[in-house]
């Protein structure tokens, strides 16, 4: 009997567990046709999303953001993504380079 309420108190408490972690999905992604990595900061900081990014994500690469070094983490984002490029195709580098890149999506912490 003892191994029975035992065992339902672990499935139990499992359940709980997997709950708890599917209910508190706080990410959110947010995907765009035509932002390009120029207008990258102010579009985060014209909606109010700087405390909530926490990725951006372009074709190829993607970087975490800190709260605390957002505008530094985007231009070092934007410098390896031109990089990148370069090193696939040096004309493509520097048209990312002068007129910059499309930026897919942006995730969130949104809770």
């Amino acid at each position: 009997m003892k191994k029975i309420i035992i065992t339902l108190f672990l499935l139990c408490l499992a359940f709980n567990t997997y709950q708890a972690f599917s209910i508190k999905n706080c990410s959110k992604t947010l995907t765009f046709e035509n932002l390009n990595s120029k207008d990258l900061l102010t579009y985060i900081k014209e909606n109010d999303l700087l405390g909530k990014v926490s990725q951006v994500c372009s074709q190829d690469l993607c970087k975490s953001l800190s709260i605390n070094t957002i505008e530094h983490d985007i231009q070092e984002f934007i410098k390896q993504n031109v990089n990148y490029i370069k090193s696939q195709n040096e004309e493509l580098g520097i048209s990312a380079d002068l007129k910059g890149f499309r930026i897919e999506k942006l995730l969130m912490n949104d809770c």
